[in-house]
């Protein structure tokens, strides 16, 4: 009960808020087009005058970078990213930023750029056809450039949310991870007067982050923490809150909702057959079937998805394509794709294989919130091997299992 609880707050807060849908590990060009959208709002504007340098650093780059293009062909053209250069943000290395950062950035990146690049990109200087530095130098400080306007165009787009964001803080489950990840956990409660100071605080933040997960304010948690610190009993303070720690955890990977259309049985345990309407374009009908069920495969038990095109009827999955957009799924059935982007492109491949994960009704496990304090939006990737957490990630066995205790009859 307490658990269904938790799942039913939490799709509260999803919907009554009607927050931006962003994955954390946008595009140039995805950047580029959710900039596109805030610009045809009235109340669009960008006061911070770092924040709107870096974004018009960010737009001279992408220009300069189209014109040498244009004189290359296909195979000689300049890529800022490719499927090798995907990091993802590790949750122990979470990334934060905002006006604060954004400034400081701006600042270290004119500072370091080389003169030639920061005279077009941050200066008066035109842009040409060449490069001005070696190719590898100009891929090298494009990609610096890059992050940062993708950075302000985020925190512009996210900026209006502030508050919303703000109440996000209570699924931060670095606490969970962090304490789940200590050995013999329950003895280093017991003998915490044995850590050093670094150590300590890291276990307090840690313990704190659990007790947020169970919605009491954070001020309330370090205040029974302080009690707990006194009685020398670290280890109940952490047994009170301990599931519900677990419980947020895990609502980041269990399927909740799922379909009633999807066929796995004893018959044929090979296999897990999924209903999708028909896009009726041929085209688009094999890239989706050749991607999707690409991805969804898991050779240890030699098992695979099969999708099976379908009239379709209510509650069916779909695909919808829309210009200048970021691909997403919408009411649980329609994938929303850009209809302005290279159906072979790597990042569209890796979406729609992520996308269809949602039609399965696989949550998303990566995080954002802002953090009142620093003042900063936080986000971090549960698991950048994870096909649902990071866009450097794929199928793997976690995926694999949930599918098979949810769906398999």
């Amino acid at each position: 009960m307490k658990y269904m609880f938790l799942l039913s707050t939490l799709l509260f807060m999803s919907t009554s808020f009607a927050l931006p849908h962003l994955p954390l590990d946008l595009t140039f060009e995805e950047s580029q087009k959710l900039l596109q959208q805030l610009r045809t709002q009235k109340s669009f504007a960008v006061k911070d005058t770092a924040i709107a340098e870096a974004i018009k650093g960010g737009e001279k780059l992408s220009n300069w970078i189209k014109l040498i293009n244009s004189q290359r062909s296909e195979s000689e053209a300049i890529r800022l990213t490719n499927k090798e250069t995907q990091t993802g943000i590790p949750i122990d290395q979470a990334h934060a930023y905002g006006p604060s950062t954004i400034k400081s950035g701006l600042a270290k990146l004119r500072s370091t750029l080389p003169i030639k690049l920061s005279q077009v990109i941050y200066g008066k200087a035109a842009i040409s056809e060449q490069t001005l530095v070696s190719e590898q130098e100009f891929i090298l400080w494009g990609r610096k450039v890059s992050k940062l306007y993708q950075t302000a165009v985020r925190w512009t787009s996210l900026s209006p949310y502030l508050g919303q964001y703000a109440r996000r803080k209570v699924k931060d489950i670095r606490g969970y991870y962090h304490l789940k990840n200590i050995s013999q956990l329950d003895n280093v409660l017991a003998n915490y007067r044995q850590l050093n100071s670094d150590e300590l605080e890291q276990l307090k933040t840690a313990l704190i982050g659990i007790c947020i997960n169970s919605f009491l304010d954070e001020k309330m948690c370090d205040k029974e923490l302080q009690k707990s610190l006194a009685r020398n009993d670290l280890l109940s303070y952490k047994n009170t809150y301990w599931s519900d720690g677990k419980d947020m955890w895990d609502s980041f990977f269990i399927i909740s909702n799922p379909r009633k259309d999807v066929v796995w049985s004893h018959k044929a345990p090979a296999v897990m057959q999924v209903v999708f309407k028909d896009p009726k374009n041929e085209k688009i009908a094999t890239w989706l079937k050749e991607n999707v069920e690409d991805e969804f495969k898991y050779f240890p038990e030699n098992w695979q998805m099969e999708m099976n095109f379908i009239r379709g009827r209510l509650g069916s999955p779909y695909i919808q394509f829309q210009k200048n957009v970021v691909p997403h799924v919408s009411g649980g059935n329609k994938i929303v794709m850009d209809a302005n982007t290279e159906l072979e492109e790597y990042d569209v491949r890796w979406t729609i294989r992520h996308e269809f994960g949602h039609i399965l009704r696989l949550p998303d496990c990566y995080h954002e919130f802002y953090d009142e304090k620093q003042k900063l939006m936080i986000n971090y990737q549960i698991d950048t091997s994870d096909l649902m957490c990071s866009r450097k990630g794929a199928m793997n066995k976690r995926i694999y299992e949930e599918l098979k205790k949810v769906y398999f009859k």
